[in-house]
């Protein structure tokens, strides 16, 4: 019989069994860039233990496994290993009386997340400023992009460090993921590029509901930026329109920030309206519970008609009701190359966008 249970451990200590009877909800969500991973654990407390001598401290550590028996046939035994949590938060409210635990990934530091910094970089590279955070967090950096932008200054204004790479990254067009061990920063063009991962194919039984949609709201035709010229003394303006790209909303994208040089402004008008677009064609699934779904691959869908085609997975929340029941849901962006294109159908000629 298909069967999936969660397994805690909390500062190290194994709680699976205490905490199985009380168990009304538990959910794992995996981000693949611009937010920590996250976990929530809902407790019934009628009987007043968890608020009382078994109340969780803010600050300790929370592991979590799903663990899956019997799951696609009988014999056959999958896990999924949600890493390491510190506790963020508790709420508690009723009635009935429920306690709840909200925790976030322990990749990201309390101080990298929270503490404010002041500090100019001046003649580096955003490779380099990564670098030092890394080095500074205990982390290993991936730096997973075809060029750096190098800046004459940038200032770190009471800005934590989370904070401060996220803006960089989001100026470049990159993406940011930190897991237990590394800080990642990587243009998600390359990952687009790889192989699905999974086929979902409509009336699959594993598929319990779905949604698509295509807007034109919040997509472009082309991206505006600027950048100094120091021997001029004068700004001066690139357009990036992609020749063959699917057709936007008319927009064009004005980036507001002022680049170093030529390449740096071409190079982050190509890669952010590529970005922007992405939300083009977008939606969401739920599946039974999955295992192997993470954030970062790409799945692709079938009978869907116009939707078919591959996509990347923003987030895969994995959900484990009071009954035991397991739900994965996806949500996800279609996935394009350097140029704007996809393969998914709606965009060929640019219909409903």
């Amino acid at each position: 019989m298909r069967k999936a249970t969660v397994q805690l451990l909390y500062g190290g200590k194994d709680i699976s069994a205490d905490v199985a009877p009380y168990l009304r909800g538990f959910t794992y969500t995996d981000h693949a860039h611009g937010k920590s991973d996250t976990l929530r654990v809902e407790l019934e407390d009628t009987e007043g233990r968890w608020v009382d001598a078994w109340f969780p401290e803010t600050g300790q550590t929370l592991q979590a496994v799903i663990e899956c028996e019997d799951w696609d046939a009988k014999g056959d035994s999958q896990r999924l290993n949600c890493g390491t949590f510190q506790v963020d938060r508790v709420e508690f409210g009723g009635p009935p009386d429920v306690l709840s635990i909200d925790a976030v990934s322990t990749a990201v530091s309390s101080s990298m997340r929270r503490e404010k910094k002041t500090r100019a970089w001046e003649n580096v590279g955003l490779s380099e400023i990564a670098e030092t955070i890394a080095k500074e967090q205990g982390l290993e950096l991936l730096f997973d992009a075809s060029s750096s932008t190098v800046y004459g200054r940038v200032d770190q204004r009471e800005e934590s460090d989370l904070a401060f790479l996220q803006r960089l990254a989001e100026e470049q067009g990159l993406n940011l993921k930190i897991t237990d061990e590394q800080l990642a920063l990587y243009d998600d063009e390359a990952y687009d590029a790889k192989p699905s991962s999974y086929t979902i194919k409509r009336g699959d039984g594993s598929l319990t509901g779905y949604r698509f949609q295509a807007q034109a709201h919040d997509t472009y035709d082309s991206a505006k930026a600027s950048y100094w010229s120091p021997k001029d003394k004068e700004l001066y303006q690139v357009e990036h329109k992609p020749g063959s790209a699917p057709k936007g909303s008319g927009q064009t994208l004005a980036l507001n920030e002022r680049y170093e040089s030529l390449p740096a402004a071409e190079n982050a008008a190509k890669k952010r309206l590529r970005k922007a677009n992405k939300a083009g064609v977008s939606g969401s699934v739920d599946l039974r519970g999955h295992p192997g779904m993470q954030a970062g691959l790409n799945v692709s869908f079938s009978g869907f008609g116009a939707f078919d085609g591959k996509y990347g997975v923003e987030s895969a929340a994995h959900k484990i009701g009071r009954s035991g029941g397991y739900a994965t849901s996806l949500e996800f962006k279609q996935a394009m190359d350097s140029d704007g294109q996809t393969d998914i159908a709606l965009n060929q000629d640019g219909s409903g966008l």
